[in-house]
């Protein structure tokens, strides 16, 4: 009986700590970020580096100044088409991530944030 209550909490454990392998990493409400740059991938992933560090690091990813959209993700289009919306004219975005990957372009092992929800700010 000990073992297995010790399973199932260790299996509580473990699985609370994978639900939070995502996150906000601005606000809902402003105050956002806005984009400095962005880089087109041959795979149709853009990434855009930030004006500034975006204020919450849910993942505890190595770079805060550079997110990435992947090309495979579905809605990555509508995503790409408000980043560089937003870009154009000089309004500030809020993101969510699902995780770091390191992108392999820009060497190193340095890990950026996959995002997965993109809105622009008035």
């Amino acid at each position: 009986m000990k073992k297995i209550l010790t399973l199932i909490l260790l299996s509580m454990l473990f699985s609370s700590n994978y639900s939070y392998a995502y996150g906000y990493l601005t606000k809902l409400i402003g105050p956002g970020v806005s984009i400095n740059k962005y880089f087109v991938h041959n795979g149709g992933g853009v990434s855009l580096i930030l004006n500034e560090n975006f204020p919450l690091n849910p993942d505890d990813c190595g770079d805060t100044k550079h997110v990435f959209i992947k090309g495979d993700r579905a809605g990555h289009k509508a995503m790409i088409s408000a980043a560089l919306a937003a870009f154009a004219s000089g309004k500030k975005i809020g993101l969510h991530s699902y995780g770091c990957e390191i992108i392999p372009f820009w060497g190193g092992t340095v890990t950026r944030p996959i995002v997965s929800e993109l809105w622009v700010f008035e």
